[in-house]
């Protein structure tokens, strides 16, 4: 994301955290700097922490429908 774009309404829809791994499911409208125009995402996060450090981190997204 470019230093322009804006995060907004940003919800935690779920989070599991089992042992060093952490899954969280949520959603925020991204506004483009640039274009100005604004997309519905959702997103899902799953870290895994080793000896206090970050070793893996991924990231899926998808345009969400709005209603």
């Amino acid at each position: 994301m470019g230093e322009d774009t804006k995060l907004t309404d940003f919800a935690i829809l779920a989070m599991t955290i089992e042992d060093a791994k952490a899954t969280v499911h949520w959603r925020v409208n991204v506004r483009s700097g640039i274009t100005g125009a604004t997309v519905p995402t959702e997103l899902v996060d799953v870290v895994e922490i080793r000896e206090g450090f970050i070793v893996n981190y991924n990231e899926i997204s998808t345009p969400r429908e709005t209603p």
